[in-house]
């Protein structure tokens, strides 16, 4: 039984989309694993051993239909797919990319007149704005190379666009390239977990006289990359401490 029969392209799938198995319904989260089978949480279902097989009723996981209730999750799949094949052809070998760090979406959610998150890849890590359905006023007179600057809590931030094969319209707002000082995947996922959380808090705003607010550092293990005394702006750019002068459009 192929993954076709049932509806899902194994290389299309995002690392958060969720499984359902075809004969019980069992759903297998990542976010969960499967204690059972001793699988983090954490781990893609494409990630899954070829013999894993359902909790429940012992089904083959070839037989697991992708859960059509998450938008997001279809979306994240598309630019994951799109920039792992980036990874594969333009960007192979390329001595900038993290051998350590895979292409991933995080935290993609509905935002204006789209999809808000961040792009993690070995070579960047990027808030990134892609069009809905109703793609609005953010999106009319297109031109990639264009520049458009959003505000939210934390301040406003400038974002290039672009457009992307296989993809189509992006803007995007680079917080870190190279990546090369992120030992792992989990490092780089906390992180921009953390910026999004960041991006999204009012407390985190630059004091009107231009001074900056530092930073708390977020919680995590050893391996976290610190930045003593940056401050919570130069958090989500990349560690780019400089206050910002001049005015924004």
């Amino acid at each position: 039984m192929s993954w076709e029969r049932f509806g899902t392209d194994r290389s299309a799938l995002a690392d958060s989309a969720r499984m359902e198995c075809g004969v019980c319904w069992h759903v297998y989260d990542p976010a969960e694993g499967d204690d059972m089978a001793q699988i983090a949480p954490g781990t893609p279902f494409a990630a899954l051993p070829d013999d894993w097989c359902c909790p429940t009723c012992d089904t083959a996981k070839e037989r697991f239909l992708a859960l059509d209730d998450d938008p997001a999750a279809e979306i994240a799949a598309r630019l994951e797919a799109v920039y792992r094949r980036v990874h594969a052809t333009a960007m192979r070998d390329v001595p900038v990319c993290n051998d350590a760090l895979a292409v991933e979406a995080v935290g993609l959610a509905p935002w204006r007149h789209g999809w808000l998150g961040i792009l993690i890849t070995p070579w960047f890590i990027n808030l990134v704005y892609l069009p809905g359905p109703e793609p609005g006023a953010d999106w009319d007179g297109f031109q990639p190379g264009d520049k458009a600057v959003y505000a939210f809590p934390a301040g406003r931030f400038d974002f290039v666009k672009a457009e992307v094969e296989g993809l189509g319209r992006l803007q995007s707002c680079s917080l870190f390239s190279p990546v090369q000082e992120f030992a792992d995947q989990a490092t780089a996922r906390l992180t921009a977990q953390e910026a999004l959380k960041a991006l999204n808090d009012a407390d985190n705003v630059e004091d009107l006289d231009g001074t900056p607010l530092m930073a708390e550092e977020p919680q995590s293990d050893s391996r976290r990359p610190r930045r003593e005394g940056m401050t919570r702006r130069g958090f989500l750019r990349g560690g780019k401490d400089q206050p910002e002068t001049g005015e924004h459009a």
